[in-house]
């Protein structure tokens, strides 16, 4: 399934006809003798908290939520107007399209998480009232600074103060029932996983990996749980849990980098730390992997040589860098005065000063229990950067001297600095993918 596209309003508003009972949120202007929408929010398609209805009233504003069904928003839509308490609230003119998104199940994407796949739907309007400014004050309703803080509060959104709540003027959510991964236990040899749904049947799940990974078939049963076995050499990076049906997906579950500098929502890890290091360390440098013998403890050469391979990483599907690894994969270690939090904190501001802009990156300092070749126990420390894959491409790192930026990408185990098609490669591959008319 297409993970962003189009779908006409007729489509849509069937789409919510047929599905029942829809809550609704509206916000509404009071200006010029008239009652003017200025933001509707919904959602349908799975069981709604039939909690009381809410209105919020201010002298030029009013807030009401209210559980109706999806043939009455689908009547007042197509009149222009909807009766809320005592006031009639007209609609602005609606565009013809909605644009939509499709999020598996507990992502958090501005609205909360939500327990299942969820597609969002925006519609466009050709025009609207203004929500004014100034303090909104209540007889009955909460106070607030702004319309942006009061709207977010009444959507139950945090909002930093100061900010302003950009929403479409118009958004419907689509709560999908036909599956998700409910629960996700991962140890160092199995991952064990929940799947449950009202459409399971002839669907697939899949341990997913650059390396082509197990998977099974479910039944038509409601809830179904499933095993699989992790290879002796660890969990393959880029490893994620995929939900499937005739080529589309329904639900899915990141498990590590570089898709995340950790697990999703819904997965318990219970893997040792130094399990998961020493499975990369066995894996050798690659295209997601770094080994560094020392840490550098100077500002020069090598920390820009951290720095390249962060931007890199970044730019491409993220990876992780060892500090204390040979590059014959032995453990070295970084000294007892290189350990400590200050230390660690140290790497990360200088990973800020110079990597722009800054990627999700992770600073952490891990103990590995190993043999020194003799058959001696020994215990070490190496620091691990694991670095995601960036969302604000081209990722570059900034010299004083002279004063330029400069952009890398990886090649096998090796940075390079990005030829002119790499880096318009790596700037368009950033841009979400536009779709045409294809529903979810």
């Amino acid at each position: 399934m297409a993970e962003r596209g189009n779908v006409s309003k007729s489509d849509l508003l069937q789409k919510v006809e047929d599905s029942g009972d829809v809550r609704l949120r509206f916000g509404v202007a009071h200006q010029d003798g008239k009652n003017s929408l200025i933001l509707l929010d919904g959602e349908f398609g799975a069981e709604l908290d039939r909690q009381d209805e809410r209105t919020w009233t201010y002298e030029d504003l009013s807030f009401f939520d209210r559980l109706l069904h999806g043939s009455e928003l689908r009547q007042f839509i197509e009149d222009g107007a909807i009766a809320l308490g005592e006031q009639t609230v007209y609609f602005p003119a609606i565009g013809d399209t909605a644009n939509w998104t499709r999020h598996p199940s507990l992502s958090d994407w501005g609205l909360g998480k939500f327990s299942w796949p969820t597609v969002e739907y925006n519609l466009s309007v050709t025009s609207h009232a203004q929500p004014g400014s100034g303090l909104l004050i209540g007889r009955d309703s909460p106070s607030f600074q702004s319309y942006h803080a009061a709207i977010a509060a009444f959507l139950g959104i945090d909002l930093m103060p100061g900010r302003q709540f950009n929403r479409s003027d118009i958004s419907l959510r689509r709560h999908d029932r036909s599956g998700r991964i409910t629960n996700v236990v991962w140890s160092p040899t199995t991952i064990d996983v929940v799947v449950e749904g009202d459409a399971l049947a002839n669907s697939v799940i899949e341990l997913a990996s650059p390396i082509p990974g197990e998977e099974h078939s479910l039944s038509e049963h409601p809830f179904q749980t499933f095993r699989f076995d992790i290879p002796d050499t660890g969990l393959p990076s880029g490893s994620w849990l995929v939900l499937r049906r005739d080529g589309e997906w329904l639900d899915y579950k990141f498990l590590n980098w570089p898709y995340a500098l950790g697990p999703d929502s819904g997965v318990e890890k219970i893997v040792e730390e130094q399990d998961e290091i020493q499975s990369l360390i066995s894996q050798g440098e690659g295209s997601t992997i770094e080994f560094k013998e020392d840490v550098p403890s100077q500002p020069g050469k090598e920390r820009y040589g951290v720095c390249k391979t962060v931007a890199a990483f970044a730019n491409g599907l993220g990876g992780t860098i060892l500090l204390g690894v040979k590059d014959d994969g032995n453990i070295k270690g970084v000294p007892d005065e290189q350990q400590t939090r200050d230390a660690v904190d140290a790497i990360t501001n200088w990973i800020k000063d110079i990597v722009e802009p800054l990627p999700d990156f992770d600073v952490r300092t891990v103990e590995i229990i190993h043999s020194d070749g003799s058959g001696e126990t020994l215990s070490s420390k190496v620091i691990s950067i694991e670095v995601g894959h960036g969302s604000s491409s081209p990722y570059c790192i900034r010299t004083t001297r002279p004063a330029k930026r400069e952009y890398y990408v990886r090649r096998g185990a090796t940075t390079f600095a990005a030829a002119p098609d790499q880096l318009r490669n790596i700037v368009l591959a950033s841009r979400p993918a536009q779709t045409g008319l294809i529903q979810p």
